[in-house]
């Protein structure tokens, strides 16, 4: 017992060295979970992007180059990914499970988003509107099914956006650029894959 002790004093004081004890927001003995929040710009928000695109070789983004698209063209191209409102405010999160967080990639003529089960999969555009506010793309599946995808800022560096693409009704994304920008809530579960924080 005293050994497990030891070991969740030495996990929090590693991983939560500038946090205070509020910042803890869950704890899992049995399942060896630790949920905490981390300050912005930190080594979690990289682990988030050298998990999920793995496949893409993408490098980490907190200060570094990340060989982004050029997003001249329209504000709505380029990186987008979510993040979640927790007691009134919006976080990045580090996941237990590497495809929790919803990644798209949006370009002139494709949406690349990943897929919980299928990795990463790309759709055509049929159709796009992009307006000062919003922006509606006219997606089309491989089996010719017509779906939206519609972009709408909501507030400072926060989009919503709402297709049926997804599992959920709407989602929170900000550019992958700003993504570090946010605290982030790390489900910390080194042994196994537990269960998804509660928002």
């Amino acid at each position: 017992m005293k050994m497990i002790w030891c070991f969740y004093g030495t996990l929090i004081c590693s991983v939560c060295y500038s946090q205070s004890p509020v910042d803890t927001l869950q704890i899992d003995r049995e399942a060896n979970q630790i949920i905490f929040v981390a300050n912005p710009n930190s080594k979690f928000h990289d682990n988030v992007f050298k998990l999920l695109l793995a496949d893409f070789g993408q490098p980490t983004i907190c200060g570094k180059d990340t060989n982004m698209l050029d997003n001249s063209k329209s504000k709505y191209l380029g990186d987008w990914i979510t993040v979640k409102k927790f007691r009134g405010k919006y976080y990045a999160y580090s996941p237990s499970e590497p495809f929790y967080n919803t990644f798209i990639r949006l370009t002139d003529s494709l949406l690349v988003m990943n897929d919980f089960n299928e990795g990463f999969v790309s759709f055509r555009y049929r159709n796009k509107i992009h307006t000062e506010t919003r922006a509606v793309l006219q997606i089309v599946e491989n089996n010719s099914i017509t779906n939206l995808l519609t972009i709408r800022k909501k507030s400072k560096g926060i989009f919503v956006v709402r297709s049926s693409l997804f599992n959920s009704k709407r989602l929170f994304f900000v550019r992958r650029e700003t993504f570090c920008d946010y605290p982030i809530i790390v489900n910390n579960c080194p042994s196994n894959r537990c269960p998804e924080f509660r928002f």
